[in-house]
């Protein structure tokens, strides 16, 4: 269930709701509180919390699910050691390019675009640019998987902590009433 729709009875008149649960939760217990206001206000509030408590539970489920969490842990890992691997070749290309400046700078006239030494400095440069990216999308990678990993982490917390404010106590992803 994405959407849960709630019409709702006040003392001035009738209203509803959208709720678009993917978009809305987790979220604080402020927020959470105002809109069982509004569940307790429609005609079934019993199956609304019903539908919230099932919401949450299969979200603290996939929160908790341990495969995924290994497989970003390991993504990370596994990103960030290619990163590192690739500073040593870059420090190395980085010297070689030095080395050929310098010796371009010495022996090779001005304008001498079609020089063996110049294309071999060009070419390091393009070497050294495309290593620097390849370094950057990995460091990107493993940033992005150490923050999925985190925020599943955080979503764990904050639907226990929904699940408690609705009166339910999470224990090893599963809940009891």
């Amino acid at each position: 269930m994405d959407v849960m729709t709630l019409n709702y009875s006040t003392g001035s008149g009738r209203g509803n709701m959208t709720i678009n649960m993917s978009q809305m939760f987790p979220c604080t217990k402020t927020v959470l509180r105002k809109i069982l206001k509004v569940i307790d206000m429609t005609d079934e509030p019993e199956l609304h919390r019903a539908d919230l408590i099932i919401f949450f539970n299969e979200k603290l489920d996939a929160a908790m699910n341990e495969r995924d969490r290994k497989v970003l842990a390991n993504r990370h890992v596994d990103y960030m050691t290619k990163a590192v691997e690739l500073g040593p070749e870059i420090d190395n290309l980085e010297k070689q390019l030095k080395a050929s400046q310098e010796y371009c700078k010495l022996h090779v006239k001005r304008g001498d675009k079609d020089n063996a030494y110049i294309k071999q400095r060009d070419g390091l440069k393009d070497k050294i640019k495309a290593k620097k990216e390849e370094r950057r999308h990995y460091q990107n990678i493993a940033a992005s998987s150490k923050r999925m990993f985190e925020e599943l982490v955080a979503d764990e917390g904050k639907y226990k902590e929904l699940l408690k404010e609705l009166g339910q106590e999470a224990e090893d992803g599963s809940t009891e009433g």
